[in-house]
């Protein structure tokens, strides 16, 4: 075996030097304007001001819509922003918003806003249609910025608690408002995926139209009213040049197949060039054989290693929490901090690296963002924005317990055995 292909294979399992962190941020683009969004009320009031000041477009890619009083002010304002001659081009997801009721687009689309349905529900679909999702949360506003985010729209993503009534907690949370070259790449994204569902086989399209109209759900119901209305062309702006001087950003999208799980890849490549810390927050926590070796090999030489969880009580996904917590024990014994955090559920899918790397979006690091959903990130270099990601984690942490492998051997042996089972079955959570 020749040394380069030695080479290949140490690196490969984790064993080998770590690359230069470096050498990453050279691959990103200067010249941004970024902000980081932490607090999900200046995320909320960020977000409502991008759509009311928007001149030409309003484009967004959404798991999500709750039909609740954020979302019904989202609403309102993308109504609002449609009366004033914006095109207004809305993507759902046909499972995460599943429920949404026909009546809470109607007056959206009464004034010509556009809507699609990714990934509509046929119960003759293979199973492999059912599971691949449209995860993202982006909101490209004019086509020169952009937020990218893990935060869908709803109350408990950006309100909770603070709303009154007594409710739940808002749920922990990352985004960032981008202005820049990176910005390109999610307009390119959003504007394939939107021709996608509006030309692929034309007659099926128009079956699928005539089928909703009786048959489907009420989200179904809103596309096929839709599609059947005139719109204007997708008109997609040059992005201007931005300073540059400003920060070194790229956009990472994963688009539903391994080989292209391009938020997985960066993830992998950032841990094995630590050479000081890994800070990881994720609300599912499912990672690739090949990230978890390198977590271990990173611990092992002398990297501190962070993963801050959502408690189990807490997730909103149990069956994920308990898995999760069954593949926990061989990072715990190579000097992994493990975290679980209580009270609000920790919703984020953020990493900082050395103090000078990061990212957050929407991608989770488990089998379904890796492998069948459509994910969309944020990757930095530099100290200002991977501080203030790393700030946010710190305080998250200093909220949280240890999980030790004495509280792994305390669970209930059923909770053990279905832990088991579950990270068995983990490509389908």
């Amino acid at each position: 075996m020749s040394s380069r292909s030695r080479a290949h294979i140490s690196a490969t399992v984790g064993q080998g030097p770590p690359q230069r962190l470096d050498n990453l941020g050279r691959t990103m683009q200067p010249g941004h304007r970024l902000m980081v969004l932490p607090d999900p009320q200046q995320a909320w009031q960020l977000l409502l001001h991008c759509v009311a000041t928007a001149q030409q477009t309003i484009d967004i890619q959404l798991y999500m819509l709750v039909d609740d009083g954020l979302g019904q002010q989202f609403i309102q304002a993308l109504v609002a922003a449609r009366r004033r001659g914006v095109a207004v081009r809305l993507m759902l997801d046909g499972i995460g918003s599943l429920d949404l009721p026909y009546q809470a687009l109607a007056e959206f689309l009464e004034v010509g806003g556009e809507f699609r349905l990714f990934g509509p529900i046929w119960l003759t679909a293979p199973w492999r249609h059912w599971t691949r999702r449209n995860h993202r949360k982006v909101f490209v506003f004019d086509g020169d910025s952009a937020i990218v985010t893990g935060r869908n729209v709803g109350d408990h993503y950006y309100l909770g608690e603070n709303g009154g009534g007594g409710g739940p907690k808002v749920w922990l949370d990352f985004g960032a408002w981008v202005q820049g070259p990176a910005v390109a790449r999610l307009v390119a994204a959003l504007r394939r995926d939107w021709a996608d569902r509006l030309q692929r086989n034309g007659r099926l399209v128009k079956l699928r139209q005539n089928f909703a109209k009786v048959f489907g759900s009420p989200i179904a119901k809103a596309e096929a009213r839709s599609l059947g209305l005139r719109h204007q062309a997708f008109q997609a702006r040059r992005v201007p040049p931005a300073p540059l001087t400003g920060p070194r950003v790229v956009t990472l999208l994963n688009q539903g197949h391994r080989r292209t799980a391009h938020v997985s890849r960066a993830y992998l490549q950032a841990v094995r060039s630590a050479t000081q810390s890994v800070w990881l927050a994720h609300s599912y926590f499912l990672p690739e054989r090949a990230l978890q070796r390198a977590l271990v090999a990173a611990a092992r030489r002398g990297v501190r290693v962070v993963v801050l969880l959502p408690d189990a009580a807490v997730n909103d996904i149990r069956a994920v929490a308990l898995a999760s917590i069954h593949g926990l024990p061989a990072l715990l014994r190579a000097g992994i901090e493990v975290y679980t955090l209580g009270g609000p559920m920790l919703h984020a899918k953020a990493a900082v690296v050395d103090a000078q790397w990061w990212t957050i979006g929407s991608a989770n690091l488990d089998p379904l963002s890796r492998q069948r959903n459509l994910e969309a990130n944020l990757a930095g270099y530099g100290p200002r924005e991977a501080g203030q990601v790393l700030d946010q984690l710190e305080q998250w942490r200093k909220q949280a317990k240890p999980w030790t492998l004495a509280e792994q051997r305390q669970q209930p042996w059923w909770q053990r055995a279905l832990g088991w089972f579950l990270w068995k079955f983990r490509l389908i959570l």
